[in-house]
């Protein structure tokens, strides 16, 4: 009896014990309360150092695209424009700092910028704008350089400037050659000053923030169809670049070509260009392909996401630079379509030469494939658009001498 009482009375210890363990364990994940989540920490400000007194803008200059199908030194060539706009009165947000809000931001292309981009340079880099630089040409081998630039800015990623410039070594030789240039980079510190200077007028007001291509009569189109887009006096109407299709050889051809049709088309009266940027980010959130063209149902997807009045397109056949003494050639189609209707309201064929119309000693011959894709294109602009007239006797305020650009 004694035995049974003194097991009885062990079990009931130990069960005792084992509930009051349970009780002081946690209660099981299921039956806890759901933790708070936790506040994602706040970035560090970037180290922006002060602005430079008496510039007269900062900007943030972007690494360079290249559209030219060669190897190039990308970091000395961000670094030679980066100078060129500093000695011309910029204040530059450039190098490792630029990497850094690239890298936060998750950018990779840098040949556009959108309108968020814009908005967070702004914000994080305290700049009034970013330069955006494509360079169209380079050859060491028969030294050439060529570079389309635009400064971009506000929250709409507006265009603010936009010019290029394009030369070969071999373009002026003077008595004995002795105006022949022998090294690209001379070619590219030329080049860099030109638009540097440019983007320096714009910002004083001292010259036109899109200048135009040089003087196009002898590039006409060959073949061209329907009237003006609009006629003078009429409304500002917004126009947007898609990439042209590349049928040519040339690697980048496509691209080239339509930015030289984008800078052509802001220096007209009565267009404001949208930031080719923005039109790929447009592209790219609505997953549209163009590698066939463009169809009635990305018309209406593209004018539904940018807003814009008419849509220019292309297709690119030739662009070829001059090999030993011979002449660039290009060969190309543009479409203006009004992405409301659908309708094709421009579309010319232009196919040239840089030796077309020269007759005596090369008088007049256009020597990089650049400068003749941007007289072809100012020609073709300026018959697909009526300008808005001026007073008799007025000079054209966008007009400037047909020297080398």
């Amino acid at each position: 009896m004694t035995s049974s009482t003194s097991s009885s009375s062990s079990r009931r210890a130990l069960l005792a014990l084992l509930a009051a363990a349970a009780w002081a364990l946690p209660p099981p994940a299921a039956a806890q309360a759901p933790a708070e989540p936790a506040e994602p920490a706040e970035e560090a400000p970037l180290p922006v150092p002060p602005r430079e007194p008496g510039a007269l803008a900062r900007v943030a200059v972007f690494p360079v695209e290249n559209l030219s199908g060669a190897a190039i030194g990308a970091r000395e060539l961000r670094g030679a424009v980066e100078l060129a706009l500093a000695r011309r009165g910029l204040d530059v947000i450039g190098g490792d700092l630029l990497e850094r809000f690239l890298a936060r931001h998750r950018i990779r292309y840098t040949g556009g910028i959108d309108a968020a981009t814009s908005a967070a340079a702004a914000r994080d880099l305290d700049v009034d704008g970013v330069v955006v630089s494509s360079l169209d040409f380079y050859d060491e081998s028969r030294p050439s350089f060529g570079m389309t630039m635009r400064l971009v800015s506000g929250p709409e990623a507006t265009v603010r400037w936009i010019d290029g410039v394009a030369q070969a070594g071999d373009e002026s030789p003077g008595l004995l050659g002795l105006g022949i240039v022998r090294e690209v980079r001379t070619l590219r510190d030329r080049v860099l000053a030109r638009l540097g200077q440019s983007l320096a007028d714009a910002l004083q007001g001292k010259g036109p923030s899109a200048p135009p291509c040089p003087d196009g009569r002898r590039f006409r189109p060959k073949v061209r169809s329907r009237t003006g887009i609009f006629a003078q006096d009429e409304e500002r109407l917004t126009v947007a670049v898609v990439p042209f299709r590349n049928l040519s050889r040339r690697r980048f051809a496509g691209e080239a070509v339509a930015l030289t049709f984008a800078r052509q088309l802001a220096s007209m009266p009565g267009l404001t260009l949208v930031e080719p940027g923005v039109v790929r980010d447009v592209l790219l959130r609505q997953r549209i392909v163009m590698e066939g063209g463009v169809s009635l149902d990305q018309l209406r997807t593209l004018h539904g996401a940018l807003g814009v009045d008419l849509l220019v397109a292309g297709d690119v056949f030739d662009y070829t630079d001059a090999g030993g003494s011979g002449a660039p050639t290009a060969n190309f189609t543009v479409s203006v379509l009004d992405d409301r209707a659908g309708r094709v309201l421009w579309q010319s064929t232009s196919y040239n030469q840089g030796d077309d119309g020269v007759f005596f000693f090369d008088a007049g011959k256009v020597g990089t494939v650049p400068r003749l894709a941007c007289r072809m294109a100012r020609s073709a602009v300026e018959q697909m658009v009526s300008a808005p007239r001026r007073p008799a006797g007025a000079a054209d305020p966008q007009r400037k001498p047909d020297h080398a650009r």
